[in-house]
């Protein structure tokens, strides 16, 4: 999907931890990217279906619903189902991994991630809605 001149991209970041939650959406915002935030996977279905963002980033554990049930809700909305999700989370097991990938997400990241890598990412994701590991 081509953005419009002038239009900047929309990213959803779903993350419990306040503080790494507004941190990562100010890096967002530097990069250029409009940004709403979710503090569990239950207000991220609803806000990615609301909003309708261009790529959404989620955390694996979160109250109220986990990154993976959420990721299962928007793949099943037809609304977001076309949405590349990106997992960011410090658990990087091969079982959170798999879970991840089973529930429809595009790509997996371990924190801390950088805002170049984060930035590559989210660029790669724009350009190629259905992403492959």
């Amino acid at each position: 999907m081509m953005q419009p001149v002038n239009s900047q991209p929309k990213v959803l970041y779903a993350e419990d931890e306040a503080q790494l939650r507004q941190l990562v959406a100010t890096m967002l915002e530097i990069l250029g990217y409009d940004v709403t935030v979710a503090s569990n996977g239950k207000v991220a279905t609803e806000k990615a279906a609301d909003w309708q963002p261009d790529v959404i980033i989620m955390d694996v554990r979160m109250p109220v619903m986990n990154g993976p049930e959420a990721i299962k809700i928007i793949r099943s909305d037809p609304r977001t189902a076309h949405i590349p999700v990106l997992v960011l989370s410090a658990n990087t097991d091969a079982r959170t991994r798999e879970m991840c990938r089973l529930a429809g997400a595009n790509k997996f990241f371990a924190k801390p991630i950088g805002m170049k890598q984060i930035n590559v990412a989210i660029r790669e994701a724009l350009k190629t809605p259905q992403l492959a590991d």
